[in-house]
């Protein structure tokens, strides 16, 4: 399936699980671009339920802003070998949950790069968990609350040539386990 060139306006104040632009699970070989997704709750959902896996799909070149209650990307469950590339996320108000995040075992192997996340009130990209992923090169995560952050279970993650400025809590924080960093920018690091 391909979601290309869309425009979705939600009414603006809006929380909960059921405003969500563009909602995927178990589903592989997907094109997610150049959408624009404004005042929403929830972005992009990529989600996996049960034995089912979600791969080899793409988010690329979208636009999200103004989304106020959780993930303007949001990858969840058996998701590997998915692309995150190009999107602009901003002015987004989501409480605690990141401009682009990995939940739950089983989001390894993916890509996450050239994404522009700034003015969030949350975390940037945030691995709450996942392995072997590969975050880089040129991801710019900018005064948000915190740049980028990488949780206790997360492991083995690459993280390469990446730009994290003027976040108002800390740049890059690290808690998980054999994470690799090389060559990022950043004023202030956790766990490095």
């Amino acid at each position: 399936m391909t979601i290309l060139q869309n425009t979705i306006t939600g009414p603006g104040d809006v929380t909960g699980s059921s405003n969500v632009a563009i909602y995927l699970i178990n589903s592989n070989d997907n094109k997610i671009f150049h959408n624009h997704i404004e005042s929403m709750a929830w972005g992009i959902t990529l989600a996996s339920f049960g034995v089912s896996e979600s791969t080899n799909n793409m988010i690329l070149g979208n636009t999200l802003t103004s989304l106020n209650y959780s993930s303007p990307i949001h990858i969840q469950g058996r998701c590997s070998y998915n692309s995150i590339q190009n999107n602009t996320i901003s002015e987004c108000t989501f409480a605690v949950n990141g401009g682009i995040i990995f939940l739950n075992d089983g989001t390894e192997n993916n890509r996450v790069s050239n994404n522009h996340l700034s003015n969030n009130s949350g975390i940037g990209i945030w691995l709450a968990t996942g392995s072997n992923n590969t975050i880089g090169p040129n991801n710019t995560s900018n005064e948000n609350g915190w740049g980028f952050y990488f949780s206790a279970p997360t492991s083995h993650n690459n993280v390469f040539n990446n730009t994290a400025l003027d976040n108002t809590v800390c740049d890059i924080v690290n808690l998980g386990t054999n994470n690799t960093f090389s060559r990022n920018t950043a004023n202030c690091t956790q766990g490095l």
